[in-house]
């Protein structure tokens, strides 16, 4: 059984200030490399250790995938199609001023208004399923490989776990995926399939997706411990 491990980067001040990233370019904080690192000893103490790292192009995520998998950071490959979604116009501004239409993305994806110049959620998941095919192929061939760390964004995890799950677009922010939150997902017999959720930031280190959760009586998702824990 092989994994990839999809992972958000650290905290930068954009975060900090809630403020829409996208495709800018906004390092790591002081904070968000303390939560690399917190993230780095995590893995370490569950022994799980990455034979390949590949992380989005943007600085915060390339950062971060230095230092949990502690290959210097020019020895991290990149790739385009993991980098966060592109926000447009709305890069850089507040989230709590944007318009209903563009917030609609967090609570109602299917009225989705993209800013002008920005991508839309099938563009998104158009690339990250490319991704995810490509790495599909790459794990098939090469089955020495059990653990791959991707580092990227919060939007463009959804874009994978909606890709890999094949949920409707109405679910596509179906969780608060926190700094350094990493989405486990298990590839056998030519697939891929979502496991867990790890926080290694959190004091819950395994959550369960959504779709394998029991709904509340006021038909909210609540986060369930595993009995593996």
């Amino acid at each position: 059984m092989q994994h990839i491990y999809f992972m958000r980067h650290g905290e930068t001040s954009y975060n900090l200030a809630g403020r829409v990233q996208g495709g800018t370019d906004i390092p790591l904080n002081e904070n968000g490399i303390k939560e690399a690192n917190m993230a780095r000893e995590f893995f370490i103490k569950n022994e799980i250790r990455f034979d390949k790292v590949i992380s989005s192009p943007l600085k915060r995520a390339a950062k971060t995938a230095s230092i949990v998998s502690g290959k210097p950071l020019e020895m991290i490959e990149t790739d385009e199609r993991v980098r966060e979604l592109n926000f447009g116009t709305a890069e850089g501004e507040a989230v709590v001023d944007l318009p209903q239409g563009v917030l609609a993305l967090f609570s109602h994806p299917q009225d989705y208004e993209v800013p002008a110049g920005g991508e839309t959620i099938a563009q998104l998941q158009e690339r990250t399923g490319s991704f995810i095919a490509d790495a599909g192929r790459l794990l098939a061939e090469r089955p020495d490989i059990e653990n791959l760390l991707v580092v990227s964004h919060g939007a463009a995890l959804r874009g994978f776990i909606s890709v890999i799950e094949k949920t409707p677009v109405r679910e596509f922010w179906v969780d608060n995926l926190e700094n350094c939150c990493t989405v486990d997902a298990v590839y056998e017999n030519g697939r891929f399939h979502v496991e867990r959720y790890l926080h290694p930031l959190g004091g819950t280190k395994y959550m369960i997706p959504p779709w394998r959760r029991a709904k509340a009586a006021d038909g909210s998702f609540t986060f369930a411990r595993s009995e593996r824990d």
